[in-house]
């Protein structure tokens, strides 16, 4: 026998005693299942809070068990939270708890599989679930309530007829309930002669196998798209290409979907970030969920990347955070911890993530960390990083870039998600291009302790005009010129020294290009003492 976790005191009664007790049974001491999967929701909810106004799907263990529940409804933004094997009963006990919480514009509701296998009356269980619709619709006017009727199962065969009666009666008062909307499910799940389907149902004949959810869900999902679909409300976001991306990119949504074309130098350059950013300007601790569904290959045979970002600026150089994803290939962490260094890259193996994906970045004061998942419900962390003094206002949103520049690569992203204090920032400046590499660079040792550098100007076609250079010794930056010479002091007699250098513009935020090719100078010994 199947353990039960809906539990009173009359649960061991013969079966054919509790029909004829009647709604006389319900009345006895009720104990609710599932604590310790409340708090766990609760302690989820602390930790990545889900966003107000979306589809719940809550129930039994059929709903807990709908493990691609976030996918099969996708774009539709779904909390899933089945709990136990519920009954009735234990959703109208936790329903403050795990349902009015959240907001709702809708709920979908899977109740009644297990209070009838434990003997409840049709009666009982269809005025249970009645008395939970009328609370919801007390506190939210507008939040539509989708009734999902009961299953059969082999298990429970002897049931069905009161499975039946359940069924009729809660369509019934669908019909005549304002936002109420009663899915059949049952009748897919039956054969053109009322009779079970066995390959629709799991080793323990109670649950459903793949192919049953495959049944389920091609009923559920239809009827939740035509009512929800059109409420899909998608955070607002800023488009511009950021960093070194002179091929201008682009960014739109509908249907739920947000569509982004990307091309740049990519992030992965040893000083330059170059790609299209959709982003809000995000002030102290927040976190970005959203699900990837589609990304394309450039064919150029490098990589394209898509993903979540978290940048302190728009500059190529800037310090930044980023779950990113190749097509097919892998996933993973990267970041940069210090402005103008090479990115560290950590990879995740693209078989443990699945297609879709779902990628998320969470900002705890200077702590930056993503995780990815294959089913929007089960998470593993991809990386984790400690910035120091990460600005408390940052950039957060979705980025792709063909890592190209001058190849498009696109990506297509649903279920996008901002938590925090956030705002849409003003676009950016009309220049966004940065200016051309300086050219001519020529390095001199003009004793044992310095080295004289100097260039020309490769100039800001059309932009602001050049605004000042950044020097670079053997990769880290050592001094800003607005001149056209450096001299670098301090250094060691005898020892080589490489140098590059790059230009910036007076756009704001800046705009800044390529270096230069490294030039290497060599200081001379140092002079022989003087004779005594």
């Amino acid at each position: 026998m199947l353990k039960n976790t809906y539990r009173r005191t009359w649960a061991t009664l013969p079966f054919v005693l509790l029909l004829g007790l009647g709604n006389a049974a319900s009345a006895q001491t009720f104990t609710p299942c599932c604590g310790s999967e409340i708090k766990a929701f609760e302690s989820q909810d602390t930790s990545f809070p889900p966003p107000a106004a979306t589809v719940e799907v809550v129930g039994s263990s059929t709903i807990r068990l709908w493990d691609s529940v976030r996918n099969d409804l996708a774009p539709l933004e779904v909390i899933p939270r089945g709990f136990g094997g519920s009954s009735a009963d234990d959703l109208d006990y936790y329903l403050d708890r795990i349902v009015l919480k959240y907001a709702p514009r809708a709920v979908a509701i899977y109740e009644g599989d297990t209070d009838t296998g434990d003997g409840q009356s049709a009666e009982y269980v269809a005025g249970k679930l009645q008395q939970i619709v009328a609370r919801i619709r007390t506190q939210y006017l507008t939040t539509r309530v989708y009734i999902i009727s009961v299953k059969p199962s082999p298990y429970r065969w002897a049931y069905w007829p009161v499975v039946q009666q359940l069924n009729a009666q809660m369509q019934e008062y669908c019909e005549k309930t304002f936002e109420c909307t009663y899915v059949d499910v049952a009748t897919a799940l039956l054969d053109a002669n009322g009779q079970l389907v066995p390959a629709y149902y799991a080793s323990d004949r109670v649950h459903l196998s793949p192919a049953g959810y495959a049944v389920w869900t091609g009923v559920i999902r239809p009827v939740l798209m035509e009512g929800e679909a059109g409420s899909i409300v998608l955070p607002q976001l800023q488009g511009a290409d950021a960093g070194f991306a002179p091929t201008r990119g682009s960014m739109s949504s509908s249907n739920g979907f947000i569509d982004i074309a990307g091309s740049g130098v990519g992030t992965q350059g040893l000083l330059l970030d170059g790609f299209r950013y959709g982003y809000r300007q995000l002030t102290g601790n927040g976190q970005i969920t959203v699900r990837l569904t589609n990304q394309l290959d450039t064919g150029t045979g490098v990589n394209p990347l898509a993903g979540v970002m978290i940048r302190e600026l728009l500059t190529p150089e800037s310090r930044y955070a980023f779950v990113y994803s190749t097509p097919g290939i892998d996933a993973g962490f990267m970041y940069r911890g210090a402005v103008s260094t090479a990115p560290d890259v950590s990879t995740v193996p693209q078989t443990t993530i699945g297609t879709p994906r779902w990628l998320r970045l969470v900002r705890k004061s200077n702590v930056v960390t993503g995780y990815l998942s294959a089913d929007g419900k089960t998470w593993q962390q991809c990386g984790t990083f400690t910035f120091s003094s990460l600005t408390w206002k940052v950039y957060i949103g979705l980025a792709v870039t063909s890592a190209a520049e001058g190849a498009m690569a696109t990506a297509t992203f649903d279920n996008a998600w901002i938590y925090g204090t956030t705002a849409l920032p003003s676009a950016p400046a009309n220049d966004i291009y940065p200016p051309y590499r300086p050219k001519s660079l020529v390095a001199t040792a003009l004793a044992a302790d310095s080295i004289s550098l100097s260039w020309l100007s490769g100039g800001d076609k059309g932009g602001t005009g050049v605004g000042g250079y950044r020097v670079f010794r053997d990769g880290e930056m050592i001094g800003v010129t607005r001149s056209l010479s450096f001299v670098d002091t301090g250094l060691m007699a005898s020892k080589s020294y490489a140098y590059t250098v790059s230009a910036y513009d007076k756009a704001s935020p800046t705009n800044s290009g390529l270096p230069t090719t490294a030039v290497t100078a060599t200081t001379p010994p140092p002079p022989p003492p003087p004779t005594p």
